[in-house]
């Protein structure tokens, strides 16, 4: 699971006093797929 979040641009940070986290990477790769507005029930599936 881990390996999947980070290619979609998910950075996992360490304990640091606070406690472990995850960040977005800025530069994440382009989504593939549908874009938000092509969604419909016609395509969903």
């Amino acid at each position: 699971m881990r390996a999947a979040l980070e290619t979609a641009g998910v950075i996992f940070i360490a304990e640091s006093g606070e406690g472990p986290g995850v960040r977005l990477r800025k530069d994440r790769p382009a989504a593939e797929g549908l874009k938000l507005d092509e969604l419909s029930a016609e395509n969903d599936g």
